[in-house]
């Protein structure tokens, strides 16, 4: 489990779209 702020830090600094499909890879790699 990642800490609550790095999804804070992802979303931020990607925007909601990119911060949250970076998020979702660092958890299931296999998603390309």
């Amino acid at each position: 489990m990642r800490p609550f702020g790095y999804v804070i830090v992802s979303v931020g600094g990607g925007g909601l779209i990119g911060g949250t499909a970076s998020y979702l890879r660092s958890i299931w790699p296999d998603i390309k």
